[in-house]
C-alpha cells in the first residue's frame, strides 16, 4: 500500500529489442485495448513476487524483474501503477486473460492504443529499448530483493516437493532464504485419488496436468513460495507415467507420450535448467538421487537433467547466452533415513496399522528405498513447519487422501514427514551436531 492507494504492478517484459503489449478483453470500456501485463500487490506480498505471479497467471511464462522504472501513476483514487523492466526466463507468452499479445519495437509503441494508465510508461520504456546494448536479462546485480541465501529445488511432478521437502522450504522461506522451485511436468499421468476427479484422467479428458499446476499454485502459496517455474514453461515436458516391477520398484511404462520427459533430449532439458541455475545462482541445489528414491523415470530423469545442468552451468565457455557461469557450492539429494523409516514402521505395525507401507515389515530389506545412516550428511528439523507442509499437501487434492499415511497422527508416524533427510552429492558439509549430521543444508558457507 501507497498511503491508502494498493500497488498495481506491470510488466515490461523485454526480449530482442521489442516489449510484450497484451489486449484485454474485459471490463466493456477496456476490451480492444492494449495493456502491459499485471496486477494487484496482494497483502504480504513484494512487488517482485507479485509480478512475477501475475505474470505466470496471465500469460503462463515465467519472468525475472531486473529493474524499475522511475515513473508511476495513479488508476482512480484506490491504486497507484508502477511497471519493472522484466526478462522472459521460460515458456512463451500463451494469453489466459487477453485475446492477443504483441511485441512492440521502440517506434511501434504509438500503433496500437493502450489504456490510459499505461500511457506515461511509454517514453521510458521506448527510451530503454533504444539504449545500446540493452539487456534485460537477470544478474544479481540488476535483480532486486534478491536473498543473500539461496536454494534451488528440482522435481518431477507437483506434489514431489511438499512431500519431500515441503517442510525445508517452508522454514527456510520462513528464515528470508530465497527458495525457487523447478518442476519439470504436470504430472499428468497422476493417479488421480478423488472420484469427482476422475473425468481428468489422460485417457479420459486429459485434464490432469493443468489441474495439478493450480494445485501446485495453491501449495506454494501455503508454504511461501513466490518462485516457481516449470522447466521449459508449462507443457514442454510431460509427466511419463510408470509401472511396478515385481520387485516393488517403479520402472518406465511400456508406451510413452512422445514428448514424455523420460524422452527428452538431455543436453536441451539442461540447458533450460542451466538458464534458472545463472539467473538464480543459489547456493544449494535439491533433487533425487541417481535411483529417484524409487525408480520413477521421471524423478531418475529430473536427477539425471539437475546433476548436468549444474555442471554445465558453472562451465565459462559453455552457452554464455545463457548467463554469466555459476558453481553451485552445495548439492544434496533427497533421502529417506533407514533407521527413521525403521522405527516408524515399527510403531505403525505395534499400533495395528499394516496398511501404511503394505508389504514392508521393520525387518526388511528396503534395498535402495532407504538410505543407510552413514550416507546421510543432513537433517534439517522442520517439526515446527509440520503443520505447513500437510495443509501444503492437501492442496494437492487429486494425489492425496486426507485421511490416508501423510494425515495421521504423530501415535502413527505422522511426525516423520516433519524431519528431512538429505545425501550430500557435492561440496564439503558443514559442522556437525551430536548425531553426525548436519542441521542446516547452508552450513560451512
Amino acid at each position: 500500500m501507497v498511503g491508502t492507494r494498493q500497488v498495481v504492478v506491470g510488466a515490461a517484459i523485454v526480449r530482442d529489442g521489442r516489449v510484450l503489449a497484451c489486449r484485454r478483453t474485459a471490463p466493456p470500456e477496456a476490451a480492444g485495448r492494449w495493456e502491459l501485463p499485471g496486477g494487484k500487490v496482494e497483502p504480504g506480498e513484494v512487488p517482485e513476487a507479485a509480478l512475477v505471479r501475475e505474470v505466470r497467471e496471465e500469460l503462463g511464462c515465467d519472468i525475472a524483474v531486473t529493474s524499475w522504472l522511475a515513473a508511476e501513476t495513479t488508476i482512480g483514487d484506490r491504486y497507484v501503477l508502477r511497471v519493472a523492466v522484466a526478462a522472459l526466463v521460460a515458456g512463451e507468452p500463451d494469453p489466459v486473460e487477453h485475446d492477443a499479445v504483441r511485441w512492440l519495437g521502440p517506434d511501434e509503441l504509438g500503433d496500437v492504443d493502450w489504456l490510459d494508465p499505461d500511457r506515461p510508461f511509454l517514453l521510458p520504456i521506448a527510451e530503454w529499448l533504444e539504449t545500446p546494448n540493452a539487456d534485460p536479462r537477470p544478474t544479481l546485480d540488476t535483480v532486486t530483493s534478491v536473498p543473500d541465501e539461496r536454494l534451488l529445488l528440482v522435481h518431477a511432478h507437483p506434489d514431489d516437493e511438499t512431500i519431500q521437502n515441503g517442510a525445508t522450504m517452508a522454514k527456510y522461506v520462513a528464515m528470508g532464504r530465497g527458495v525457487t522451485l523447478v518442476t519439470c511436468t504436470a504430472g499428468e499421468m497422476g493417479e488421480i485419488l478423488v472420484p469427482e476427479l476422475e473425468h481428468l484422467a489422460a485417457d479420459r479428458e486429459d485434464g490432469l496436468g493443468e489441474h495439478r499446476r493450480g494445485e501446485l499454485d495453491d501449495a506454494m502459496k501455503e508454504l511461501g513460495v513466490t518462485d516457481h517455474r516449470f522447466l521449459g514453461g508449462f507443457g514442454t515436458y510431460r509427466d511419463s507415467g510408470m509401472q511396478w516391477h515385481a520387485d516393488g520398484y517403479a520402472i518406465p511404462a511400456d508406451e510413452t507420450h512422445q514428448n514424455a520427459f523420460w524422452n527428452a533430449d538431455l543436453r536441451e532439458a539442461a540447458d533450460h535448467l542451466v538458464a534458472i541455475i545463472r539467473e538464480i545462482r543459489p547456493q544449494v541445489l535439491l533433487t533425487y538421487d541417481q535411483f529417484g528414491n524409487y525408480g520413477h523415470p521421471d524423478h531418475i530423469q529430473a536427477h539425471r537433467v539437475a546433476t548436468y545442468a549444474a555442471s554445465l552451468a558453472a562451465v565459462p565457455s559453455y552457452k554464455p547466452d545463457l548467463g554469466e557461469p555459476w558453481d553451485i557450492p552445495k548439492v544434496y539429494w533427497s533421502a529417506m533415513a533407514e533407521s527413521r523409516f525403521r522405527a516408524t514402521l515399527k510403531l505403525l505395525r505395534e499400533a495395528g496399522d499394516t496398511e501404511t507401507f503394505s508389504g514392508m515389515e521393520p525387518d526388511a530389506d528396503f534395498g535402495p528405498f532407504v538410505t543407510p545412516d552413514e550416507h546421510i550428511s543432513a537433517r534439517v528439523d522442520g517439526s515446527e513447519y509440520l503443520d505447513t507442509k500437510l495443509a501444503a499437501l492437501a492442496r494437492h487434492r487429486s494425489q492425496v487422501e486426507t485421511d490416508g499415511l501423510f494425515f495421521r497422527g504423530s501415535e502413527n508416524g505422522q511426525s516423520m514427514w516433519g524431519e528431512e533427510f538429505y545425501r550430500i552429492a557435492k561440496g564439503t558439509p558443514g559442522p556437525v551436531g551430536e548425531d553426525g549430521w548436519e542441521s542446516d543444508l547452508f552450513s560451512g558457507l
